[in-house]
């Protein structure tokens, strides 16, 4: 199973989107700096996370979170389909 989420910054409040089979770990990571994108935007927490049968699944469903530029899509969308 994986899991496409949405981490929103706590600092300036820009969002993150992401893919991976583990999310509890995967914010671990992102608040301990191992990742490069998010390394400057600390702390974050998990606004949003929903879970894909596939890999493949979960990338297309990320891919169309990146492709949202505009922050009022995004805030709808996560309030729309708040899952976690």
């Amino acid at each position: 199973m994986y899991f496409v989420y949405i981490l929103q910054s706590l600092q300036d409040g820009s969002y993150y989107y992401g893919s991976t089979s583990d999310p509890d770990n995967r914010l671990v990571r992102h608040n301990r700096n191992y990742e490069k994108y998010t390394r400057n935007n600390g702390p974050l927490k998990m606004v949003w996370c929903v879970p894909k049968q596939t890999r493949s699944d979960a990338f297309v469903l990320e891919k169309k979170l990146k492709n949202m530029k505009s922050r009022k899509r995004i805030m709808k969308f996560i309030d729309e389909y708040k899952i976690r």
